[in-house]
């Protein structure tokens, strides 16, 4: 029986697991699509006043942080909240037109927060 040099079998088994490894990402659901997209539509929209992530302080002293805003409201409640801020405003806070789907999408982010 012909022997493989010991490289030469280390190069021949790592390039075979190679072709067999799974992709990064193999089970991105439609939630983690639409909480992504809420995430890139509160750095774009929100960061400005809001910490839009779980704690910390925002921008803005009378801007609630997303954190706070999650523990505040219900998923109906927060996208009850969000139809108000789209249409009329929202305390100190002007109307900020916001479609259907940025909405959903903002608030599955809002809903998915994490403590650090």
């Amino acid at each position: 029986m012909r022997r493989l040099p010991l490289p030469l079998l280390l190069a021949a088994c790592l390039s075979t697991s190679a072709c067999v490894s799974l992709p990064i990402y193999p089970f991105v659901t439609e939630e983690d699509t639409a909480r992504h997209r809420g995430y890139n539509y509160a750095q774009d929209n929100c960061a400005g006043c809001h910490q839009i992530g779980y704690q910390g302080a925002s921008k803005n002293p009378q801007a609630p942080a997303f954190g706070q805003i999650q523990r505040s409201y219900s998923r109906t409640g927060l996208e009850r909240e969000l139809d108000a801020v789209s249409e009329v405003g929202h305390f100190g806070m002007q109307p900020r037109p916001i479609s259907p789907t940025d909405r959903t999408d903002l608030a599955t982010y809002i809903e998915n927060l994490r403590r650090p």
